[in-house]
């Protein structure tokens, strides 16, 4: 439903832009080949270069939760005087009330983006192709058909970590959470393999 939600966006997004100002459309497309053609320099290899996107953003958006919350868990009183941007982040978390609200946007923060932005960039993108929609997907096969799905369930395994820790606010926090990333792995592998297949699939 986030992805969705961020594909309607995307899509709405590039409408009213052709309405307003319809020189950013070229202009956005321009920043999104010009950042994936920097990465390919770097990485030497297109298909490596999706690869690459697809395993960072698949992570953060399975652990980026929990390594946030880890980092969370680690600051307040323990904090050490010398790190003042620690320090005053610990300022800031002690005037949220609500522990489930703390524990909400550290959990799930990077689920939640990560799904609707992937959404809403493959939604605008739609948009340029919005009479031909039979050409949009062919673009999208056969790696799309793989890689799509791959994402969506590392958002999941974000969303599920951060579901099932909610309710144990009141029990060993930080060693439940490591467990529930310890059962999450085997699906994460699974995510791995679906984008290395992808990404094999964009190369031929």
């Amino acid at each position: 439903m986030i992805f969705i939600f961020g594909a309607l966006t995307g899509v709405a997004l590039f409408l009213l832009i052709s309405v307003a100002a319809p020189e950013l459309k070229s202009l956005i497309l321009l920043l999104l080949k010009t950042k994936i053609e920097a990465q390919e320099k770097l990485v030497g290899s297109p298909s490596m270069t999706i690869l690459l996107n697809n395993l960072i953003a698949s992570f953060l958006c399975s652990y980026g939760g929990f390594f946030t919350t880890m980092a969370f868990l680690r600051l307040g009183e323990v904090s050490d005087p010398s790190l003042r941007v620690l320090r005053r982040l610990d300022s800031r978390l002690t005037q949220i009330r609500d522990d489930r609200l703390k524990f909400y946007l550290s959990l799930l923060i990077f689920p939640v983006f990560i799904l609707f932005l992937n959404g809403a960039v493959l939604g605008f993108l739609f948009g340029f192709f919005i009479h031909s929609p039979a050409e949009y997907f062919a673009r999208l096969n056969p790696h799309g058909i793989i890689e799509l799905p791959a994402i969506i369930l590392s958002g999941s395994i974000g969303l599920k970590i951060g579901e099932a820790m909610l309710p144990r606010l009141n029990t060993d926090f930080e060693a439940e959470l490591t467990e529930e990333v310890r059962r999450s792995i085997k699906a994460y592998i699974l995510v791995v393999a679906l984008l290395a297949v992808s990404a094999y699939l964009e190369t031929m």
